[in-house]
């Protein structure tokens, strides 16, 4: 039984964990859209794949191996001057989560192409800290989609526990 307990309280642990990551998250997109904005430029824009493992029920092998599938990572730098310095940076917006499917990848590099001109909207006191698209939340809202979930969990592993006392 202890065990059970120690499973949902990791379980309960982890999805706080995702629960605050999201409230960060959705703070620093708040303060984000009185962030200034600047034009910057592309510097790169390629396209990164990695072999990830597969996951779920057909995860693994005859052998029990993972079996591996491809996942791309759009890697797009672009510069920009703040505050009288010149930057560099990589985001893209909050709370995006790479390695994705080469679709998403391919959209990404499709709408950041390198030498493209591009509105870049940075933090005014932190002006190292930017990003291209201030605009989308739904990426955030994994973190907190994926807290609740384990959080739920945990809480069954806590009943469950509680139900044999």
């Amino acid at each position: 039984m202890i065990f059970i307990v120690a499973i949902g309280c990791l379980f309960i642990f982890q999805g706080l964990k995702g629960f605050y990551h999201f409230v960060n998250l959705i703070l620093q997109w708040k303060q984000s859209q009185a962030w200034p904005s600047t034009r910057g430029k592309i510097n790169q824009s390629d396209l990164k794949s990695v072999r990830v493992p597969m996951g779920g029920r057909k995860g693994y092998d005859i052998n029990g191996f993972p079996r591996m599938r491809w996942a791309y990572i759009p890697d797009i730098v672009y510069s920009y001057r703040a505050n009288a310095g010149a930057f560099e940076s990589r985001k893209i917006f909050f709370g995006q989560i790479f390695p994705c499917t080469l679709d998403y990848a391919n959209d990404l590099l499709d709408q950041y192409a390198e030498g493209d001109e591009i509105t870049v909207y940075y933090n005014p006191e932190k002006p190292e800290m930017a990003m291209l698209d201030r605009n989308r939340k739904k990426e955030i809202f994994s973190n907190l989609y994926g807290g609740l979930v384990f959080i739920i969990i945990g809480l069954f592993f806590l009943a469950g526990a509680l139900a044999e006392m």
